[in-house]
């Protein structure tokens, strides 16, 4: 059920709100997102099917290393894939801001999956020390050397990312929009407050499924929105309705531009 704009200031309400009228979403399609969780999924069940198979010969070390690179693959399925068949389509996803934070509406992100690619980097690093070990006791190979070597690089090339990952903590990205303008928070930049007078344009992105920002001063925001969980056909005209109407923004304060998102208010048909 969606929750309204009215709710009891000071506590933030998540809301998927599915807007009627949406236009058509410049989301990729689904089917790409399947055969993907399909093959990958097929991949890593046999992969630990067959570090099973291999226990059971006594080939521990390449049992080990078999059953990590399934559970790895496993995890990007998991974690970096099947969220994506939540389709945005025609949704909105907001959620109000109130006492004790910066006031105005958030358009929710998606949590970065920073820290799963990390727990699978780890995974990596395993099987490389399992490979190392497995040479150094003279555990019986089933796999061959130049595999073993392809392992060894792929756990060797994850340490940097790894400890980089460590030292620059993943955020969750949103988008908060008040009175003054609109503050991004993105992964890769950090915050960044935008002034509503520094936005010449906001508009669908090169890539499917992203929006760029083009500021006055002639630099363009190009993930800023990468991560929110909202479609981008109705963001545009939703940020693109408080831009144009500087009357109106207090609403985005006071909860009533909830009231217009669940109504489809803000959509370039309606306006005047």
């Amino acid at each position: 059920m969606t929750q309204r704009g009215s709710g009891a200031p000071g506590i933030p309400l998540s809301q998927r709100i599915r807007v009627p009228g949406a236009p058509a979403s410049t989301l990729p399609p689904q089917w790409k997102v399947v055969a993907a969780i399909v093959f990958l999924g097929a991949t890593a069940v046999g992969l630990l099917a067959a570090g099973t198979q291999l226990g059971s010969q006594g080939a521990w070390a390449d049992s080990a290393t078999f059953i990590g690179l399934g559970l790895f693959i496993g995890l990007i399925v998991a974690v970096a894939i099947v969220p994506a068949l939540s389709s945005r389509r025609g949704v909105l996803t907001l959620r109000r801001r109130g006492e004790g934070q910066s006031p105005g509406l958030e358009l929710v992100g998606r949590r970065e999956a920073t820290r799963w690619w990390r727990v699978g980097s780890l995974i990596l690093v395993a099987v490389g020390l399992i490979v190392i070990i497995g040479w150094v006791t003279g555990s019986p190979a089933r796999i061959g050397l130049g595999r073993q070597l392809v392992l060894l690089v792929c756990a060797g090339a994850s340490i940097p990312w790894l400890i980089r990952s460590f030292r620059r903590s993943p955020q969750t990205g949103s988008v908060v929009l008040n009175r003054a303008g609109l503050t991004v928070t993105t992964s890769k930049e950090g915050r960044r407050h935008v002034a509503w007078t520094e936005l010449a344009r906001i508009e669908p992105g090169t890539r499917r499924g992203s929006i760029w920002l083009s500021l006055r001063q002639g630099e363009i925001l190009t993930d800023a929105f990468a991560s929110v969980r909202s479609d981008p056909a109705l963001v545009v005209p939703f940020v693109s309705f408080y831009r144009d109407k500087p009357s109106l923004r207090h609403e985005l304060e006071d909860g009533r531009a909830i009231d217009r998102a669940v109504s489809g208010e803000f959509l370039p048909m309606s306006l005047p």
